[in-house]
């Protein structure tokens, strides 16, 4: 967990609330390279909506260029890391305001 994610996470002006908290639950899981990989679905249980909810508010999220997904192939599986858009500087705002 990263602090430091959580904070940026929060601070972020979104225009939809689901889009927030989505972003909000993948700092939650960030490591120190601003790094997380939970799927979908668990991220949805967190959020308390839909896998397809949660895949339209990451396109968002991505397009709005909060954070850039991953993707990876294991076997037949396809997994997604997310790598979060925070400034390097802690007390830097970020430009998407």
């Amino acid at each position: 967990m990263s602090f430091k994610a959580i904070s940026w996470a929060l601070n972020q002006k979104l225009d939809n609330p689901t889009s927030k908290l989505v972003l909000v639950v993948l700092a939650n899981y960030a490591n120190e390279s601003n790094e997380c990989y939970p799927s979908q679905v668990h991220i949805a249980n967190r959020c308390g909506c839909s896998s397809r909810c949660v895949m339209t508010h990451i396109q968002k999220l991505e397009k709005k260029r909060f954070l850039r997904v991953i993707r990876t192939r294991k076997g037949l599986k396809l997994h997604n890391r997310y790598r979060l858009n925070i400034p390097d500087s802690v007390g830097e705002k970020s430009s998407h305001n």
